[in-house]
């Protein structure tokens, strides 16, 4: 089985970057929150699709009010593989930011969560999860 992207350092430095580029540009927009957070996915959706390793690509990011959705196409593993490392891959998004002070204190700031979800190569979902806002204390 093929779990590179979970031991990647890439894909942390990759998620850290999109997390604060989000991060960075929500706290200088203008308006209420879910406006902020529908700006940030649009600039980074311009960038869109991200490669972050050979396994992972960032497909698009959106915004339902005050929702970050990632979506993610991940390949070399399947469904029940996913399952088993689901938990790994949101602690590593979790610590991803609580490790980077600027973006925790600019996420609770506006209330944002995160959801996480990621398919196979032939868009069928593998899994998902969220990451609500209070975890980034």
């Amino acid at each position: 089985m093929k779990y590179f992207f979970l031991r990647s350092s890439s894909i942390r430095k990759s998620l850290a970057f999109i997390m604060m580029l989000m991060v960075t540009l929500c706290a200088f927009a203008k308006g209420p929150n879910y406006k902020r957070i529908a700006e940030e996915a649009e600039i980074v959706n311009k960038a869109c699709p991200i490669k972050l390793d050979d396994y992972t690509v960032l497909n698009n990011v959106t915004a339902d009010k005050d929702t970050i959705v990632y979506n993610y196409t991940v390949t070399g593993i399947n469904k029940t593989q996913f399952e088993v490392l689901v938990l790994q891959i949101r602690v590593a998004a979790l610590v991803q930011v609580k490790n980077n002070e600027a973006a925790r204190k600019d996420l609770l700031k506006i209330g944002a969560r995160a959801e996480y979800y990621y398919y196979d190569a032939d868009g069928e979902l593998l899994g998902n999860f969220a990451i609500e806002n209070e975890e980034w204390k």
